[in-house]
């Protein structure tokens, strides 16, 4: 009985964490409307840096010692990266799709397992980051899986029809993942409290030159940019509507932050992992209400592809880590 009071609670501290993602990511679309999406970044990075100080410093400095500097500075750095990449594609790309491929790292992580880390290949495995494979293509290329025979009709595969700011929902993916294999070595010797703070203050640091320094770009054979001075941040037109938004966005963070923390802890991840995919379902419905976006009919194959290897993957591991156990 304990147990199964457990796992609800874990489902909807899972729920809960989903939801608040789901916010995060329409109100941060919602900003770029009028700011910068590098400064809509920053500032997200910032408030969040802000509010943990107390909840870091409630044991003293010493929190702050480490002697994984480097590693908490890559970290940063994946961080930065993969929301500044992010939040860019959300401008130009329908916020559901971003969020359906942003679920590739599962993929990824599985994939880079097997080629670095000497784990053990599988056919399973295979046919999963495959069908996560098709997935991606289908939401891309909407026109890819037909309801009739033959149902994938890869001439709709064209380089000419691709919208290039799915680049950066990619280059976000790659980023995420780095950042997560940067969390579990972390995770074997840092307190959460130390990540916390190094991630947020070091990614906070890296998206400040792109948020505030104007670029120029300079022939050289190629486009290289080169800066160019600060903006002002009087240019920006910050309106007080903003600070709402961003207080908002901050509250969703330290609520997911917590919310996925309880969950993991009142049941594992191969028993919440259906509702860790709940995020696609809240954008999904939030970016249609705000945005009036809504998904090409035939891309709901994609997500179910998608959801279905990730899920698929998080249970295998489960089982296959089980019974190494035993």
């Amino acid at each position: 009985m304990m147990y199964k009071n457990n796992k609800i609670r874990g489902i909807g501290y899972m729920i809960l964490n989903s939801f608040a993602l789901s916010l995060i990511y329409i109100l941060m679309k919602k900003l770029t409307v009028d700011l910068n999406s590098s400064q809509v970044v920053f500032f997200y990075k910032l408030c969040c840096l802000i509010v943990i100080l107390p909840w870091v410093f409630s044991e003293g400095l010493q929190i702050l010692k480490t002697q994984q500097l480097k590693l908490h500075i890559i970290r940063g750095f994946f961080s930065a990266g993969g929301s500044l990449f992010f939040m860019y594609s959300l401008q130009y790309v329908k916020v559901v799709n971003a969020t359906a491929l942003a679920y590739l790292e599962q993929v990824l992580w599985a994939a880079i397992a097997i080629l670095f880390f000497n784990e053990k290949f599988s056919y399973s495995k295979f046919i999963a980051i495959f069908i996560s494979f098709l997935g991606a293509l289908a939401v891309i290329y909407p026109g890819l899986i037909n309801l009739s025979f033959p149902f994938f009709d890869f001439s709709k595969i064209s380089i000419a029809d691709y919208n290039k700011y799915y680049t950066f929902t990619l280059l976000a993916v790659v980023s995420w993942t780095a950042n997560s294999t940067s969390v579990k070595i972390l995770g074997k010797t840092a307190k959460n409290k130390t990540q916390a703070f190094y991630s947020l203050l070091f990614s906070s640091l890296f998206a400040f030159p792109v948020a505030f320094v104007s670029w120029k770009y300079v022939d050289f054979g190629l486009n290289i940019p080169i800066p160019n001075g600060f903006t002002s941040f009087s240019i920006i037109g910050f309106k007080s509507i903003y600070f709402l938004y961003f207080s908002i966005i901050t509250i969703c963070y330290v609520t997911h932050s917590v919310a996925f923390f309880k969950a993991l802890k009142k049941a594992n991840m191969s028993a919440l992992a259906p509702y860790h995919y709940l995020k696609i379902i809240f954008v999904g419905i939030l970016g249609y209400i705000v945005f009036k976006q809504e998904p090409d009919k035939l891309t709901y194959i994609g997500y179910i592809f998608i959801i279905s290897a990730g899920i698929f993957l998080i249970k295998h591991e489960h089982t296959v880590n089980k019974v190494k156990k035993i």
